[in-house]
């Protein structure tokens, strides 16, 4: 990693973008629905971009100002919680992609932009797949640490209750319902549902962050790594594929035996395994954007209007996880096309 100086100005400008960004987020939280989702992504970008145009110590600088900031107006555990949710991914996968391999050396001859003689950088599978481990990591201890307070973990035993009380008034599954059994079921299953999307949140959100810093960076002259060709290069490492096979056949022998019995193990097998599959789905849709160019460019389009229609959604989501599943053991097809020059 290139080594410099702390950039005050852009770190305190990215401090404050960074900070609006939290205050908008849980200030919008619990009043306006979906909205606070898109919020997530203006937190690390400002910090991002400073960290991939100025260093490291720069991002640095900028992450801890925003908590501070945010800290300022917010109470002190949300803020905590949600600087310790967006930054720490953040700032970790940016220093891997900001580490240089081989001492540095430049790599002979041009790649497929015409860039020539460049150094090594860490390679973004393996960020990547890093990232999704970290945000499984993060997505864990925020929600122990939530459910080890009594006040939340109070608040989280009612409204499992009241779900409980609905199902069971209703009667969904044609039997004498015990709101009893159907609370226990609950209070095992709610805290999975919640890590699961908020890992898959996490992880997409940073990854579009790392993307658009990286591009802003790139527009300024200013992003120290080369930035490649994404639809070739977005690929999860053989390690991740094994990984996710061993948790996946774990789970599958485990059975419902260890959904009630060990209800933490369920807990984070499911949340790494959510987590490997958001990125195997994006591998997928990397693979999609580099082979369907030119006159099959509609079929792009087609195949995000039906992710993004709900009814279609778990069909295009597994059928993209098969294909970023498929991609994994065959780097060399990455090298397939030339993209075009931007």
């Amino acid at each position: 990693m290139i080594k410099e100086k702390i950039n005050i100005k852009a770190a305190l400008a990215a401090a404050i973008l960074s900070a609006a960004s939290i205050m908008l987020l849980w200030f919008t939280l619990f009043n306006i629905p979906f909205l606070p989702v898109f919020f997530g992504i203006g937190v690390n970008i400002p910090v991002l971009f400073v960290l991939f145009s100025y260093g490291w110590q720069s991002g640095l600088a900028a992450a801890l100002l925003a908590g501070l900031f945010s800290g300022l107006v917010l109470p002190a555990e949300p803020a905590l919680l949600l600087a310790f949710f967006f930054f720490l991914p953040a700032l970790f996968t940016g220093w891997l992609l900001g580490l240089q391999t081989n001492s540095g050396q430049a790599k002979p001859g041009k790649n497929a932009f015409g860039e020539q003689n460049l150094p090594q950088f860490y390679p973004l599978p393996a960020a990547i797949f890093q990232l999704a481990l970290i945000i499984a990591f993060v997505t864990i201890a925020v929600l122990f640490y939530s459910f080890s307070n009594a006040d939340k973990a109070q608040a989280f035993n009612m409204v499992t209750s009241q779900i409980a009380d609905f199902i069971a008034q209703k009667n969904f599954y044609n039997m004498p319902a015990q709101s009893g059994d159907i609370h226990n079921i609950l209070q095992h299953l709610l805290p999975v549902l919640l890590a699961v999307s908020l890992a898959l949140y996490g992880f997409l959100f940073q990854l579009a962050a790392i993307y658009c810093a990286m591009r802003l960076a790139r527009r300024n002259n200013s992003l120290r790594r080369p930035f490649g060709y994404w639809p070739a290069d977005l690929r999860l490492p053989p390690m991740a594929l094994f990984l996710f096979i061993g948790l996946w056949l774990a789970s599958y022998f485990i059975g419902n035996a260890a959904f009630t019995a060990a209800p933490t193990l369920t807990l984070c097998v499911n949340t790494i395994l959510a987590v490997l599959a958001a990125g195997f789905c994006v591998s997928g849709l990397a693979v999609l954007h580099q082979t369907a160019r030119g006159s099959w460019s509609w079929l792009r389009f087609l195949i995000y209007i039906c992710l993004f229609s709900l009814v279609l959604t778990p069909i295009i989501f597994f059928g993209l996880v098969i294909m970023g599943l498929f991609a994994t053991p065959f780097p060399s097809a990455r090298q397939g096309r030339k993209p075009p020059l931007p």
